[in-house]
């Protein structure tokens, strides 16, 4: 791995498996530190939040985790890159596969939910939007080789389901490696044989856990856990950097942010606007549309047309992925090595799932996000006058066709902002978004820029922008009838008082229309 990376693992009594392997194991990844906060049992649920770090209430825990950590007896997020919470009584539950899936996954979420393992979660989320990862307790060691009938579901479904869990964004729950499992549901009995206690000061060196102890694993168990886990940090792609990314919505100004930002000295944007690399993978009807752009990219790499050396060869990285994947997508900015911010404009990521915002926060979790929203009356006007340019079809401007074509769920995903602003605002601080008004933009770009050159903390100058004031990508004129426009006030009223409530204000534009 290039870059170096601190790891903050905290937990109870089974981080002395991992513990006791990263002494020996850490030379194998030179770039990585691990800072352990480990106490038995419960003893983290002494843990409480004091000027933005995690501060134990008592003195007992203050001095075990001085021990364990090597020195620290504070946990300051700000010190971390990621965090791995382990064991801390999150058990995976062994379900009846008999039950609804509705059944098993509330009791997945409530199994997880009522553990110290999700408490400290909710404690490291308040504090950081880094990436945390989530560790289960061994499954119980067993010396059995026959797999018993059985109607429980597989650990892996019971996993899944658990990972469902909504109630903190950016969460990973990590398997037990396959090479530690036996029958399905048991750790192999090698592992467990010769563990030994949590080290928690010098007199409780080396000591073993009792044979008939199947629950806690021993330093090889440790070693194959920690490899499995820091393999996959260190070869999962990761957007560093001053990232941003602006998700919407459509015909509300994306491509005028775009084309300014592309002209700014300082900043890097692709070849081509829109990307589409979330919404094809996590919004099954834009897939083909992810493969057609790929496809447009290589014929243009691969065609006569004059170009730029390196626009042809980026181009060409983006018309030709060995895989759609995290890597190919991060491997797209590498061209931006030197800029003082560099990201992507794609209107279609506003109506990503819960899954795609999560996506975008995993691989880059200091992601500036821009959101500009736009009058929902004149943004669906907007957006149908551009299908009857796109389509050849001034039949769309006809009431009834326009009020269908409005109303149909593709529109509204687009348009309902309210939904959006939940989902951004799950997986991602506040601090770390902008909203903008479109109606701002027409009034006074220069400054709507400044705001947005703040904001991803770049110079602002006027001489940057020379299209601040030119329009972008206009569809055809054409009159609101007032069948459709009645239609539209009454199906986004309830969102014009949304977003004033809010944000404190609408543009005039959104009560006038």
């Amino acid at each position: 791995m290039a870059l170096n990376m601190k790891i903050c693992v905290l937990g109870n009594s089974h981080v002395g498996s991992l513990k006791n392997a990263w002494d020996e194991l850490q030379r194998k990844y030179p770039n990585i530190e691990i800072t352990f906060f480990a106490a038995p049992k419960n003893d983290l649920s002494g843990l409480s939040i004091r000027n933005q770090e995690l501060v134990p209430t008592n003195k007992g825990l203050e001095k075990i985790l001085h021990y364990t950590s090597g020195g620290k007896t504070k946990v300051n997020p700000k010190d971390f890159d990621l965090f791995l919470i382990y064991g801390l009584y999150f058990r995976v539950l062994k379900l009846d596969e008999r039950f609804s899936d509705a059944v098993l996954i509330q009791a997945c979420r409530d199994n997880y939910l009522q553990s110290l393992n999700y408490q400290v979660a909710a404690m490291v989320r308040q504090l950081s939007s880094r990436q945390i990862y989530i560790g289960h307790h061994p499954l119980k060691a067993s010396e059995s080789t026959v797999c018993s009938e059985s109607k429980s579901i597989s650990y892996n479904r019971v996993l899944g389901m658990t990972s469902t869990i909504p109630n903190i964004s950016n969460l990973y729950f990590l398997p037990q490696p396959e090479i530690t499992i036996e029958n399905g549901w048991n750790t192999r009995i090698e592992y467990s044989k010769g563990s030994t206690r949590l080290e928690i000061n010098v007199s409780r060196k080396n000591i073993e856990h009792p044979n008939s102890d199947l629950v806690h694993m021993n330093e090889k168990f440790g070693e194959i856990y920690l490899n499995a886990f820091l393999e996959k940090v260190s070869t999962e792609a990761l957007i560093s950097g001053n990232f941003f990314t602006c998700i919407g919505a459509q015909k509300a100004g994306t491509r005028w942010l775009h084309d300014n930002l592309d002209s700014h000295r300082d900043v890097w944007v692709p070849y081509i606007k829109e990307l589409h690399y979330f919404d094809g993978i996590h919004i099954e009807a834009n897939r083909n549309f992810l493969q057609k752009l790929i496809g447009n990219a290589k014929r243009r790499a691969d065609s006569t047309v004059s170009m730029p050396d390196v626009e042809r060869l980026w181009r060409k990285k983006y018309g030709n992925p060995a895989e759609i994947g995290d890597p190919w997508y991060v491997s797209l900015f590498e061209i931006a090595n030197g800029a003082k911010a560099f990201g992507e404009v794609t209107p279609e990521y506003s109506m990503l799932p819960d899954e795609g915002f999560a996506h975008i926060a995993r691989i880059a979790p200091q992601a500036k996000i821009i959101f500009i929203m736009r009058d929902p009356v004149g943004r669906v006007w907007s957006q149908i006058r551009f299908r009857a340019t796109k389509k050849s079809d001034k039949g769309m401007l006809e009431p009834k066709r326009a009020i269908k074509f409005a109303d149909s769920l593709p529109v509204v995903n687009r348009t309902t902002y309210d939904k959006t602003i939940e989902r951004l605002e799950h997986f991602f601080p506040k601090e770390q978004i902008l909203y903008l008004f479109y109606e701002d933009i027409a009034r006074d770009g220069l400054s709507v820029l400044k705001n947005v050159c703040n904001f991803l903390q770049i110079e602002f100058d006027p001489v940057y922008f020379p299209k601040a004031g030119k329009r972008l990508n206009v569809s055809i004129s054409a009159d609101l009838p007032n069948t459709v426009r009645k239609h539209l006030k009454t199906k986004y009223a309830y969102l014009i008082d949304f977003v004033e409530d809010k944000f404190g204000r609408v543009p005039a534009e959104w009560r006038d229309s």
